[in-house]
């Protein structure tokens, strides 16, 4: 099986194979009278009209066309994109040949141009489609009035600026710190939470990159929190179709998956139990330094000796910042205990679950949350609140967020008499799968 350019001498047998493929294919999602007015429009005029402002590519296989897909300019913008005419003969379906389409328009000169692409997409192409790492544009999940159902995709930046980035596998250089990284660190954090939606409890950079004044290698590292390591792999497919591939348990108790080429690393993405010690190390680690400049500096300084030591051996590197990174755990494990400050005025005992974020915060019930308390909450995105008192504290001493606009309110009495737990680790899964979702 090859992909190539389409030629003008194609046009007939192309539009043979759009045709077939709506009057089988499309036939579960829209009435025959529809199917029918779509086909006359399939001719070979229209085939070789719109070849003739896009680049228009078929699959052939022994001479014979089982595939084709277009890709052209967003309305004459340079800057957005969009696919077309992406079909594959029903006999050939299921064999992965739609995502070799995709992956090749995809390299296409008005792909990599394009901030952002558009797919008008059939009922029937949109699992497919999203599988592919395409979106609802503008979350709209019905048809138009062309019975199509418009999808996207916006480029993520770790996409277009991977100048930023990567490192030949197995050896060592360091760089100062690039603010370019915190922007193509959320880009791909955003795209692992829309593959890992309902897997991943939580999401974060972590590793040099992630904290400011200290020289970094030019690698991304993201850390992924899960309750259920079973429940990832199952998404490895689509994981492997969006850049990520599957490298398996790099250290005890967590996995990795990179982004990269042959030679080369981008990010490394290191799945782990969500809370755990491992996952605390990384989120720790992060904060302390960031909030350390002594202990940065030195860090810092030892990573820049080595790398100019070792440029060549990143497993010796590696091995000889352990005995530091070991101290400034110990460090920074202390130092997260002593946070037991409230986070709230109104509250004793408002603080994080060790998440290294607000996204998960633990308290006592607020007797009288100010407005300012409820605009921070809001702003950092705990709108969620999942009240965990026995019935008799829920009704003596009710809480604003109940009925506050913006915020979901769940009554779920899980310890009793009004104990809050002390980590997620006591709390039911179910708990923190509804404290976590949008």
């Amino acid at each position: 099986m090859t992909i190539r350019r389409f030629e003008k001498a194609d046009a007939a047998e192309v539009s043979r194979l759009i045709k077939t493929t709506i009057q089988i294919s499309n036939a579960k999602d829209y009435p025959a009278e529809l199917l029918d007015v779509l086909v006359e429009t399939e001719t070979e005029e229209h085939v070789l009209e719109r070849a003739s402002w896009t680049h228009f590519y078929v699959v052939i296989d022994e001479d014979k066309i089982i595939g084709c897909g277009a890709i052209g300019p967003y309305w004459g913008k340079e800057d957005e994109s969009s696919l077309f005419t992406i079909f594959v003969h029903p006999d050939y379906q299921g064999k992965g040949i739609g995502r070799d389409i995709i992956h090749t328009l995809e390299q296409d000169e008005y792909f990599q141009r394009a901030q952002r692409i558009e797919i008008p997409a059939s009922i029937t192409g949109v699992p497919f489609y999203r599988k592919m790492g395409y979106e609802y544009k503008n979350g709209v999940t019905e048809p138009d009035e062309e019975h199509l159902i418009r999808m996207e995709k916006k480029r993520e930046l770790w996409d277009l600026d991977t100048k930023v980035l990567g490192l030949k596998r197995g050896t060592v250089a360091v760089e100062l710190h690039d603010p370019e990284w915190e922007r193509v660190a959320k880009a791909t954090i955003e795209k692992l939470k829309r593959l890992l939606s309902g897997v991943a409890l939580d999401i974060q950079h972590i590793g040099s990159t992630a904290i400011k004044n200290i020289v970094a290698k030019p690698i991304i590292d993201i850390v992924v929190g899960v309750s259920d390591f079973d429940r990832i792999f199952k998404l490895n497919p689509v994981l492997e179709e969006n850049g990520f591939i599957f490298r398996g348990q790099d250290v005890p108790n967590q996995y990795l998956y990179v982004c990269g080429d042959a030679d080369s690393r981008t990010h490394h993405i290191h799945v782990v139990l969500c809370y755990s010690i491992y996952w605390n190390n990384y989120v720790n680690m992060r904060d302390y330094l960031n909030s350390h400049e002594e202990d940065a500096r030195e860090y810092s300084e030892l990573k820049k000796r080595l790398a100019a030591e070792y440029p060549e051996d990143r497993n010796t590197y590696t091995e000889k910042k352990s005995a530091l990174i070991n101290e400034i755990l110990k460090k920074a494990a202390a130092w997260r205990n002593s946070l037991n400050h409230s986070l709230l005025k109104s509250t004793q005992n408002t603080r994080t679950l060790l998440t290294g974020s607000y996204r998960y915060i633990r308290s006592d019930v607020p007797g009288s949350l100010t407005d300012d308390e409820v605009r921070w909450l809001y702003q950092n995105g705990i709108t969620t609140i999942v009240d965990l008192r026995s019935e008799g504290e829920f009704l003596r001493k009710p809480c604003r967020l109940e009925h506050e606009e913006g915020f979901t309110y769940h009554h779920m009495p899980v310890t009793g008499d009004g104990a809050v737990p002390d980590s997620p680790a006591f709390l039911s899964q179910s708990a923190i799968r509804r404290s976590s979702s949008p």
